[in-house]
This record gives structure tokens, sequence and C-alpha cells, in this order.
């Protein structure tokens, strides 16, 4: 009776043993590599940061280089402005530099005259009488000699006019210079501004594409990383080739994830829900996805928000079979494919924390747990 209730608990033992090893295993498919792809998530996270940083530091650069062509042309415009206006006013120069000699000739001209008239008092005008012929001589000759005094004061008074006009005008040429200088030198400080802005923005977006530099290194080590951790997974028993319904399984590999609620805060900080509709299949990219049964191509295959591309078959019997996440697509709406035929190839497209295969079976449109079909 004692040996018999021994081998009572010894059983019951066992049986707890294997429920408990088999909820282990069970939990360990949905843990595999779930530290190295919450790494690869943050990275992919900091990589789109990055290249949206890129993207807008490059527009600004453009438009910085853009500003810089803009001032440049200008400042060589407003040189052309103050070279031509220099030219005036060195010809304005010449020229009041000739009529300050024609001033200056006909005032001495004038000067000797009056002193060679008046010097010697009223004798130049005895002289002019002495050398009169007639009285009516005499009042010709002194009507010639104010004429004469009174064009060349005329003229003197002409010259100096012209000769005070020019100088006004120089006047205002050198205000005119002087305010292009001005100009220019802000249009210099200026295109200095955006040289020097232009200059920082390049210095910005040279550490921003070494950081994405970085950041792709380290995820290709993590992909690595958690390709490794699969084949691990793989090795140790977690991999499922096939079933016994009619359904065939899309990718061999370990579920890294299965059907039903989950507690991944991750999944859902990216988009992605709790309730996990499907099941995901951890392969390396590039892995051939087959169809699982025979169908026509949905128009819906392609880029499907967080599916990323993704491919959609419709079954004779009504069902559908959704394969996610994929790198790269082999066909497009409206083409029938066969079961076990290469429908796409595995990536990390959409809200995926990593390489794998979502794969979904929906019966009636309602989404069920595959594994009961494969």
């Amino acid at each position: 009776m004692k040996n018999r209730d021994i081998h009572k608990r010894i059983l019951s033992l066992l049986l707890i043993t294997l429920i408990s090893v088999s909820l282990l295993l069970g939990n360990f498919q949905n843990v595999v590599a779930t530290e190295s792809e919450d790494q690869l998530e943050d990275v992919n996270q900091q990589e789109e940061e990055a290249e949206t940083e890129r993207a807008r530091l490059s527009r600004q650069i453009e438009e910085q280089q853009a500003e810089v062509s803009r001032l440049s042309g200008l400042v060589s415009e407003k040189q052309l402005e103050i070279d031509a206006k220099q030219q005036e006013i060195d010809e304005l120069t010449a020229r009041i530099e000739e009529q300050r000699k024609s001033i200056s000739e006909r005032k001495e001209g004038l000067g000797n005259r009056l002193r060679s008239m008046y010097k010697n008092g009223t004798v130049g005008f005895v002289d002019v009488l002495l050398s009169s012929n007639s009285f009516s001589e005499l009042l010709s000759n002194l009507s010639m000699v104010q004429k004469i005094f009174k064009c060349d004061q005329e003229t003197l008074e002409s010259l100096e006019i012209q000769y005070e006009k020019l100088k006004e005008d120089m006047e205002l040429l050198a205000k005119a210079k002087e305010e292009l200088e001005t100009a220019k030198a802000q249009l210099e400080a200026d295109l200095q501004s955006a040289a020097i802005a232009e200059a920082q923005l390049a210095e910005s977006l040279a550490y921003v594409e070494a950081k994405l530099e970085e950041l792709a290194a380290e995820r290709e080590e993590l992909e690595a990383i958690i390709a490794e951790e699969q084949r691990q997974a793989a090795a140790a028993g977690y991999v499922y080739t096939g079933g016994s319904g009619s359904y065939i399984w899309p990718v061999s590999g370990p579920i890294t994830y299965g059907f039903g609620y989950r507690s991944d805060a991750a999944i859902a900080a990216v988009g992605g829900s709790s309730y996990h509709e499907g099941i995901d299949i951890g392969v390396p990219t590039g892995t051939p996805v087959v169809a699982s049964a025979s169908g026509t191509v949905s128009y819906a295959t392609g880029w499907s928000g967080g599916y990323g591309y993704a491919v959609f078959i419709n079954h004779p019997d009504g069902s559908t079979t959704v394969y996610g996440h994929n790198s790269q697509l082999a066909v497009s709406g409206g083409q029938w494919v066969e079961q076990g035929q290469v429908i796409a190839y595995a990536g990390s497209t959409g809200w995926s924390t990593g390489p794998h295969v979502h794969f979904e079976i929906r019966i009636g449109g309602v989404k069920v747990d595959p594994i009961g079909y494969l």
C-alpha cells in the first residue's frame, strides 16, 4: 500500500515537472532574443531620428548655400557700383582741376591788365588820350578798354560759378560712394555670418552622419546576435517545420511571440498592439517566405502600415493568410500562387523589433491562432 502511494507521489511529481517544463519552454519561445531585440528597436529608433535630423540639416545647408551665393552676388554688384562711382569721381576731379587752372589763368591775365592800366593812377588814361588822334577815337579806345575789362570779369565770374557747381557735384558723388561702401560692408558682414552658419551646419551634419555609421554597425552586430540566438534556439528544438494541418509553415524558425495577449511594452511603444493577432517566427533577413496554402494574392499586398511590406493571400475556402515585415516581395496583387511558392523575403519593416515573419490566419475575417491550423 505504501509502495503504491509512493508511486503515485512520484508520478505526480513527474507530471508537475513535465507541466512546468512545458510552460517554461512555451515561455522561452516568447523571450528568445527579447533583450537583443529591445536593443535593436532602440538602435532602429535612433537611426530613424538621426536620418530625420540628417535630412533637416541637408535642407538647411542647401538653403544656407543659396543665401551665401545670393549675398556674394550682391557684394560683387555693389563693388561694381562703387568702381563706377569712383570713375565718375576721378573724371570730375580732373574737370575741377582744369577749371581751377582756367580761373587762375583768367585772374592772372585780368590782373596784369589792371596793373598795366592803373599802376600810375590817371597816367594810363593820359596814355590812352595821347595815343588817340581825335576825341572820338579817345572815346572809342576808352569804350574798348571797358568792354575788355567787363568781358574778362564776366568770364571770370562764369568760371567761378562752374567751379562751385563742380565742387557740389563732387560732394554728392563722394556721399553716394560712401553710402555704397557702407552697404557693401553690411553685405560682407551678412555674407560672413551666412558662411559661418553654413560651416556650423556642415559640422553638425558630419556629426550626425558619423553617428549613423556607428548605429549601422551596432544594428548589424545586434542582428547577428539575434540570428545566432535564433539559431541556438532552433538547435535546442524550438523550430517548427510543419504540422498536420492543411496549412504549411511559411518559414522554419523559432516562435519569438505567440498568439494572444503579451506584456511587451516596447511593442506598444512603437505602435503595436498588446494583443498579438498572429505568431512571429524568427528568421534572418532575406529568408525565403512561402505561401502557407494556395490562393490569390490580394491587391492589399504591399506596404501596409505596421505590417511593413506584407503579402495577403485569399484562399478558395474563404480564409486569408498574412505574411508581414518582409524586406522584399516576390508577388503582386491578383497573382495565383501555389502552396510552398516563394512569395517574399523576410525582413524587419514596419513595427518590428528585429528580422522575423509575422504570420496570421483569418477564418471568415476572424484572426485565429495559426498553431491549430499548421
